[in-house]
């Protein structure tokens, strides 16, 4: 067995072990293939090491990948706890105001992340307003966002306060935020429809969108009329757009400009999806070591669009 199938094997095993078993005997039958694998691998761990490395090195981003960081913009002013600060942020890279490139870049990644977030179920309240579904989501990628349009911490008197609105000439857009707090289930779900609808009173050919944002999104069980976008998807989705800009190593003043977008994955990727580049910084070519690695390059070329049709099911968190 070469290191390319030992490495397949890998892979498929750290899935395996995800899903739930319902008998000691499953759990066993992993446990078993599992040593049989190690015993496989002890022979070709250095090469297993070498491999991936090279293939992680040739699925970075160039000329600089945010992995090169060495710090989060969050956890420099202390505030990675802070749900409003990350919601203010994600508000500051969509805002045209912020730079028409760099909103351009987010506002894409944001949509194609929403577009391979699953789809919607319509629900009847929706009369004057068409739900978006995820085939719509590139059409609206390819707008560009106009001054005002993004609204952090949006509030209507007796309705409350939404984290994030978004409104462009054809689209109402709310994105609820959760990192830490819990969510209030159909009560808050109500209150952000009812703001949407005083939204789009009167303009009935707009189309709407509800997206609960989180590490974890399925955990709040949001209702069928969301959007579940997960903050994995969305680096993913920054890092494949910052991938098609098309970075030379000389253009300083584009990647000055998207700077921020930058920021924003290492962030998300350090704080919240808490992945270790340290394991690229050498260690203990063991099977744990060559685990994490095969499941950072999957992660890698899923934003380069490479993971195959079932790179939706890598998860890192």
């Amino acid at each position: 067995m070469d290191s390319e199938r030992i490495i397949a094997a890998l892979r498929q095993l750290a899935n395996l072990c995800k899903r739930p078993v319902s008998t000691h005997n499953n759990t066993q039958a992993i446990l078993n293939a599992l040593r049989r694998l190690s015993e496989q691998t002890i022979a070709h761990k250095d090469d297993m090491i070498l491999s991936l490395e090279r293939d992680i090195q040739c699925n970075r981003l160039v000329p600089l990948d945010p992995m090169d960081l060495q710090w989060n913009i969050f956890q420099l002013f202390g505030v990675e706890d802070n749900e409003v600060r990350w919601t203010q942020w994600l508000a500051g890279i969509l805002r045209p105001e912020s730079g028409q490139r760099l909103s351009a870049l987010s506002w894409q990644a944001l949509c194609d992340a929403l577009a391979r977030s699953g789809s919607v179920n319509v629900m009847e309240p929706w009369q004057e307003g068409r739900l978006i579904t995820s085939d719509h989501w590139k059409h609206f990628g390819d707008m560009e966002l106009q001054r005002e349009a993004v609204q952090p911490e949006y509030e209507v008197a007796d309705l409350g306060q939404a984290d994030l609105l978004i409104e462009t000439s054809g689209l109402v857009l709310i994105i609820e935020n959760k990192l830490w707090s819990g969510w209030s289930g159909e009560t808050q779900a109500d209150r952000y429809r009812n703001i949407i609808k005083e939204k789009i009173e009167g303009h009935s050919g707009k189309s709407i969108g509800l997206v609960l944002l989180a590490v974890k999104p399925e955990e709040y069980d949001p209702p069928d009329d969301y959007f579940r976008l997960s903050y994995q998807r969305l680096a993913l989705a920054l890092r494949r757009q910052i991938r098609l800009s098309h970075l030379e190593a000389g253009d300083t003043k584009v990647l000055m400009e998207l700077w921020p977008a930058f920021l924003t994955v290492t962030a998300i990727e350090r704080e919240l999806l808490e992945i270790d580049w340290g394991l690229l910084c050498g260690g203990k070519p063991d099977i744990s070591r060559i685990i994490g690695m095969t499941k950072l390059l999957d992660y890698l070329q899923e934003a380069n669009d490479k993971g195959g049709e079932n790179a939706d099911q890598h998860t890192l968190v």
